[in-house]
């Protein structure tokens, strides 16, 4: 590259952004506590930490509080390895009362709206949770805040950002006061069909969540997205999708438009004019989908196409989607069934502001 060229590139990087193209509004995102030890370089203080007992050994790591494959330590010939999703992360409280009671509010990170509010504290893994809807640059995605001591929001709320959901507790299977926090999640919602999937594959189990069951809501790193809003509080928030690593990649038949990238247009940049055959799906060890490319011949089921050396590395860190068998990588039933929820139809994609879409929000 010439120098030139090279000042012009480095000048285009310091323009305002949307000068070559769409402006993004910029998130300007919240914590969802007055705890902002993230943002300090302090994991300890930030992050609440999780029991241990791993070999015969009990132990409190702070780091098992992160977003990621954290949990369920398991030795491998190439070390020691985690191969349990934590699809959030643990914020520790910061106050507490005379008898240890944590005193912390819980507030939305942003403007938004309340689509769920779970208030039974046996009736969920998570205790009692909300869920609220945001729009973030043309796009819904999803606000989770678990393990609460109570909740003052209620369905179809509008909340402003800093508004208070609930209060940080400890609600929920296996936790107790010492170890309350608040369980926050980022996510994108799979299907608007989630009930009729449940029919499906579960028709003996309860819905009592409807859409907004954890198992239709799939988590990106919340911490990784605040600290890149705090180098960069312009950031395009589809190429900060699409930059996740991948860890596997998958292909499905197509013949119709995806809801999902009816939902999330920055899944697939290139548009063909009509439904392609088949899609390419990528997708991170925890199985986010970060990427949609349409391909050009038909196939009858779903195929592993790619997986990446890591997940070899990392003992099949793929949340259950895929299954080893003599050395090739194969769909589980599990990853199947995980498909048949985030591959629903979509009569066009055409924008979000149908009956149902942005403009009813």
């Amino acid at each position: 590259m010439s120098l030139f060229a090279s000042r012009l590139a480095a000048l285009i990087l310091l323009l305002p952004a949307g000068l070559f193209g769409q402006a993004r509004e910029p998130l300007g995102l919240i914590l969802p506590t007055d705890n902002r030890a993230l943002f300090e370089d302090d994991g300890p203080g930030f992050y609440q930490v999780t029991e241990r007992n791993f070999e015969g050994e009990r132990t409190w790591p702070w780091e098992g509080g992160q977003y990621g494959f954290v949990r369920n330590a398991v030795r491998r010939p190439t070390g020691v390895v985690y191969n349990r999703l934590h699809e959030g992360i643990d914020i520790r409280p910061l106050t507490r009362d005379a008898q240890g009671e944590p005193l912390d509010d819980v507030k939305s990170v942003s403007d938004g709206r309340i689509v769920y509010v779970n208030r039974s504290a046996g009736g969920s893994n998570y205790g009692r949770y909300v869920v609220v809807e945001y729009l973030w640059q043309g796009a819904r995605y999803y606000g989770l805040y678990a393990h609460l001591a109570s909740t003052n929001v209620y369905p179809s709320q509008m909340v402003q950002q800093g508004d208070v959901l609930g209060r940080l507790g400890y609600s929920g299977d296996g936790l107790d006061r010492a170890r309350a926090h608040v369980h926050f999640e980022l996510n994108m919602l799979l299907s608007e069909r989630y009930d009729d999937w449940m029919r499906r594959h579960n028709p003996r189990e309860g819905n009592p969540h409807g859409r907004y069951n954890g198992q239709n809501l799939a988590g990106f790193s919340p911490s990784d997205l605040y600290l890149a809003l705090d180098r960069n509080p312009n950031l395009d928030l589809g190429l900060f999708m699409r930059q996740q690593p991948e860890a596997f990649v998958l292909s499905v038949p197509g013949g119709y438009w995806l809801d999902l990238v009816r939902r999330y247009p920055w899944l697939m940049t290139q548009r063909p004019s009509s439904p392609p055959p088949a899609y390419e799906i990528a997708f991170t060890a925890g199985g986010f989908p970060v990427r949609v490319r349409p391909l050009d011949i038909g196939q009858t089921s779903p195929a592993v196409l790619r997986v990446a050396a890591s997940v070899r590395r990392y003992g099949l860190a793929t949340n259950g989607i895929l299954r080893e068998d003599d050395g090739s990588y194969l769909l589980s039933a599990k990853g199947l069934r995980y498909l048949d929820l985030l591959t629903s139809p979509a009569e066009s994609l055409g924008p979000l502001d149908t009956p149902g879409g942005m403009a009813g929000w």
